[in-house]
């Protein structure tokens, strides 16, 4: 089975986004890095540059990619600037019991400068060899790979808008909740209301019960008046 021309894979950096993920949580780099802020001057143990995010993803010696968060701590060890971090690799604890600290390599991003020098820059090239051939195990390979590639990037695409409308169905279940309790706040001041005024008008019902007596002493004044003239 030969096909000329094969459909083309997803675009490099929908690719690079799907193969680099933590292989703990599964969150992608732009995941990580978008919800990461500013070092405020924390230089993370690398030269000074423009780039101030802390490095967030991380690269073990043994190929796994892991959050900051997953390491023991919460984060890379302290380390002496321009030296490598060392840690136990949370994939290889899991797996294989082995917590043996390791080299980290720091993962901010696809491009060059945004990764530890010591990476290969093949690790970010898709495919990192050709898939031009016109063999069967060529085509099989470019065949897997693609589709890999097409299952992780669809499902990626499929989680982002599945979170997208969870938290649009929270923030309207917020705005309801809120509602809801000015609503309730409304109906309470309303009562208090009607409670003073039923009261008011229990008051009023008294003195309108009492009318015709103080009408009728009202009446005995004038004589009353005159008696004492």
């Amino acid at each position: 089975m030969e096909t000329d021309k094969p459909p083309p894979p997803p675009s490099s950096s929908a690719a690079l986004d799907v193969i680099f993920n933590c292989h703990i949580c599964q969150a992608t780099i732009s995941d990580i890095y978008n919800q990461s802020s500013g070092n405020s001057g924390f230089r993370d143990g690398r030269p000074n540059t423009s780039d101030t995010r802390v490095t967030s993803l991380w690269l073990t010696e043994c190929m796994h990619l892991t959050c900051g968060s997953h390491l023991e701590g919460g984060g890379a060890p302290f380390h002496p600037e321009g030296a490598r971090p060392e840690a136990a690799c949370p994939v290889c604890v899991k797996e294989a019991h082995d917590d043996r600290p390791k080299p980290l390599y720091a993962v901010r991003g696809w491009k060059e400068g945004a990764y530890d020098e010591d990476i290969p820059e093949d690790l970010f090239v898709t495919p990192p060899v050709g898939l031009d051939g016109k063999s069967i195990k060529v085509q099989a390979l470019q065949f897997q790979y693609t589709s890999l590639l097409r299952y992780g990037t669809a499902m990626l695409a499929q989680r982002r808008a599945a979170e997208k409308t969870r938290l649009e169905a929270e923030r309207r279940a917020s705005e309801a909740e809120k509602r809801h309790r000015e609503m309730s706040e409304q109906v309470m001041a309303l009562k208090c209301r009607v409670t003073a005024m039923e009261k008011d008008q229990a008051e009023v019902s008294k003195w309108k019960a009492r009318m015709p007596q103080i009408t009728h002493y009202l009446k005995l004044c004038p004589e009353l008046i005159g008696y004492a003239g």
